[in-house]
């Protein structure tokens, strides 16, 4: 909004002269204005209860954002400028001292409406330093006299959603970036919480609390905290002794920490297992989703082994939950349809039980160890289920076989295309060479050549013959192949999969160059979930790697301008948002390379301030910029047979449509009143 029209909107009286000057004059005069003509006018509204009724600071904050731009080209056109793309000013700016009016309103001051508010609110984590803190510490800030509520209290990072905001995620990053000028270059994303909601009487508000955990790259990046006009002060708490209750603090902040640093309530071993075990869903760029999924469920039994159960029942089952939920939101979010299968399906299990306690009292040894008990069974009966999906796929090249094969002769080998190491895939066609004859064509599957392990698992098998290709080759591979074998990481409700990048054109080009060949899906029914989940994206170093070992001369100079656009603050590669992994940062930190930012991250940063971050970079430096995707959806074509196999045996969309909501109706039963 033009600032005249802001004005004149906000304050009617004001002449129309005033409007003309108040349109030509700088940010720090608007504020100045402002406040005398909202003195004049306060004289002719009452007010309720006859005070000031305090204007909503996040509406403070939509105007003063919709006047920013103004500022902004005021301070260009004097030869000044921000520090980096995201217009952080250098600490308390001028702008920023002037408070801004309040609202004045007629509201009934007997019945007034409940105002709701979605707000994030985020919390920065620093790491155990030698000689400056022993154990991690979380920053809270102390409140100016200028924001609208809780002045004079410590709290997080907090904001109102905007309508401009693509996301919970993105409104975060922004609050961020606006109130203590971090962002992606010196703190990670680490956690996200499960959203509540509560009541304030006092201030006519409901808020529905957004939690999110950052963690400093580095403690010494403590230092580039510049705290805006919305605070005072911030000091290092630590975090599991924060007050559940203080006049010193927010409201709630306790509880909103505790969503995201769920240490508090796991206890410091728990905690440790979950934080492991939420580092190695991430960092794991080897295995697919079942042995994700494997490593969630451990993890979780870890958890329930270790956790307090001096506790009432009725709370060691609710963090057991909270546990649960941290590693489906926060482990692999393009995986976390398996992983939230699996902990769905494990905490489903030992309900009866955790419920069957006596809510006072504490867990029981006998019931203790029943849970565990529980739980095992459940993780040895998974690894039967990949056995069961072997079968299913051995029984049906066997139908296959007979069909392909000439009567009184010797069938032919199954021609199998197939792409990157599906531990599922890898699996059953070790058990199908056992009785029949296989021709497996790979494709290698760049960047990490996942492709050329799982032909070397398949090297000394009987009976079989294994040839390599470069994924560009996928149409010679695809010659002559009786099926394209996909495994999945996540199937949706619709049979759409997604799967290694690369399936797509894998799919496409088979379907052009070998009319009657099939498409087979292997998959746990653990992968199918609803929705699409998110895209993937991870270090641009492991696919400039192979540039430097291999590529010709040339390529030195690409990888010095990826270099270039790293140090030019491209974004460090993908940042740790909702759990999404691939980030090594040490290595992009010692190579100096990066690569953009994927779906979830485009959430994180805004999808306009991303686009502005790579323009920048791109218009300083070499203007290269590596995508390393990961995954990929492949939606079956009308005209092209698909086979889904799982445990289950055969099956088709309609009883994966069916799955999708078994697994969303537990889910929901489960998470709901955490």
């Amino acid at each position: 909004m033009r600032a005249a029209t802001w004005a004149q909107h906000r304050f009617p009286l004001l002449i129309p002269s005033t409007l003309h000057q108040l349109h030509h004059h700088s940010f720090r005069c608007i504020a100045i204005v402002s406040q005398s003509v909202y003195a004049r006018q306060q004289h002719s509204l009452q007010q309720p209860n006859g005070s000031d009724s305090p204007q909503p600071r996040e509406q403070n904050r939509v105007e003063l954002q919709a006047l920013w731009p103004a500022a902004k080209k005021s301070s260009q056109d004097n030869k000044s400028s921000y520090s980096t793309v995201y217009d952080c000013p250098p600490g308390n700016t001028a702008a920023m001292d002037a408070p801004v009016p309040a609202e004045a309103t007629l509201t009934n001051p007997q019945k007034p409406p409940i105002k709701k508010r979605q707000v994030v609110s985020s919390f920065i984590l620093k790491d155990p330093f030698p000689g400056v803190n022993e154990k991690p510490m979380i920053a809270l800030f102390l409140r100016s006299e200028k924001v609208s509520t809780y002045r004079n209290r410590l709290g997080a990072i907090s904001g109102t959603i905007d309508a401009e905001d693509t996301s919970p995620v993105s409104a975060a990053w922004r609050e961020l970036k606006e109130e203590t000028c971090l962002g992606p270059d010196q703190v990670t994303l680490v956690r996200k919480g499960k959203p509540y909601t509560f009541g304030d009487t006092n201030l006519n508000r409901e808020w529905t609390i957004h939690a999110f955990l950052y963690k400093l790259k580095h403690p010494s990046l403590s230092s580039k905290i510049r705290i805006d006009w919305e605070h005072t002060d911030f000091e290092w708490l630590d975090p599991m002794t924060v007050p559940d209750e203080d006049e010193r603090i927010v409201p709630r902040i306790a509880e909103s920490l505790r969503r995201v640093y769920v240490e508090r309530d796991l206890g410091s071993k728990a905690g440790r297992t979950l934080e492991t075990g939420l580092q190695t869903l991430q960092n794991d760029h080897v295995n697919g989703a079942r042995v994700l999924a494997g490593t969630a469920l451990a993890t979780l039994i870890k958890i329930a082994e270790t956790m307090d159960s001096h506790i009432p029942a009725s709370r060691w089952w609710y963090n057991l939950r909270m546990a649960g939920w941290h590693l489906w939101r926060n482990g692999r979010p393009a995986m976390d349809a398996a992983i939230r299968a699996v902990v769905v399906e494990a905490l489903t299990r030992v309900e009866g039980i955790a419920v069957s306690a006596v809510e006072s009292k504490p867990m029981t040894g006998d019931l203790h160890g029943k849970i565990i008990s529980t739980l095992q069974t459940y993780q040895e009966e998974r690894v039967r289920a990949v056995d069961k999906v072997s079968q299913a796929f051995v029984s049906y090249l066997t139908d296959l076989s007979d069909k392909i094969g000439k009567s009184g002769e010797v069938p032919r080998p199954i021609s199998i295309l197939t792409l990157s190491a599906s531990s599922t895939i890898i699996q059953s066609i070790t058990q199908a060479a056992r009785v029949m004859p296989l021709d497996i064509r790979v494709l290698e599957s760049r960047p990490l050549f996942e492709g050329v392990s799982a032909a070397a698992s398949f090297a000394a098998l009987p009976q079989t013959t294994v040839t390599v290709y470069p994924d560009a080759a996928v149409g010679y591979a695809a010659r002559g192949a009786d099926m394209v074998l996909l495994g999945a990481d996540r199937i949706s409700e619709t049979g759409a999969v997604s799967n290694k990048i690369g399936s797509l054109p894998a799919v496409l080009t088979a379907k052009h160059v070998s009319k009657e060949i099939k498409v087979v899906v292997l998959g746990e029914s653990e992968k199918v979930a609803s929705g699409e989940g998110v895209e993937e994206e991870n270090a641009a170093a492991e696919i400039v790697d192979a540039w430097r070992t291999s590529g010709p001369p040339s390529a030195s100079s690409v990888v010095e301008a990826v270099m270039a656009g790293a140090s030019a603050g491209s974004g460090g590669g993908h940042d740790d948002g909702d759990g999404s992994t691939g980030r090594r940062d040490e290595k992009l930190h010692d190579q100096g390379v990066t690569g953009s930012s994927d779906k979830e991250v485009a959430e994180e940063l805004g999808s306009q301030t991303k686009q502005q971050h790579q323009a920048a970079a791109r218009e300083k430096t070499g203007r290269v910029e590596v995508r390393n995707l990961y995954f990929e959806w492949v939606q079956p074509p009308d005209d092209m047979q698909w086979i889904y196999l799982s445990e289950r045996g055969r099956w088709d969309a309609k009883d994966i449509a069916i799955r999708a909501r078994e697994v969303d109706g537990l889910a929901e039963k489960l998470f709901l009143d955490l």
